[in-house]
């Protein structure tokens, strides 16, 4: 988000809680990811993506040929976004959704208090503007 602000670009407004959490990174200049925890199949898991492995990410009309090395999420069965800037459409968050899936992650050079007050952030954001509740 902060990229999109530096080259002049606008911030996009997405839903209720997708603007919620992207104003929670904006602050704490945190990269954050959601996603419909109803769509997730087992657990996440952040690794690296295998070469040829393909991504259909939101918006795009052709999926994407992965690279060795990039950081990707992927759920027992598919992958879900590369992190931490593009999610499938099938996980994405929408007006059906119901139960959000934070993602917060631990990067080299950032202090764990700063990535728990992004985490915080969100969770206060999301919670007032969205009527929503927090289980952790």
């Amino acid at each position: 988000m902060i990229r999109r602000i530096l080259e002049g670009k606008s911030i996009p407004r997405i839903n209720n809680v997708v603007d919620a959490y992207n104003l929670a990174s904006i602050k704490t200049e945190i990269a954050l990811a959601a996603f419909d925890e109803d769509k997730i199949q087992g657990n996440l898991i952040m690794r690296f993506a295998i070469k040829g492995e393909n991504f259909l990410g939101i918006g795009m009309e052709e999926p994407k040929e992965l690279q060795d090395g990039e950081i990707v999420v992927s759920d027992d069965v598919k992958l879900v976004a590369i992190y931490p800037y593009r999610n499938t459409d099938e996980s994405k968050l929408n007006e059906k959704t119901r139960n959000v899936l934070l993602m917060v992650c631990d990067v080299p050079g950032i202090s764990k208090e700063s990535v728990i007050d992004a985490k915080d952030i969100a969770i206060e954001y999301i919670t007032k503007f969205c009527d929503g509740s927090s289980i952790e």
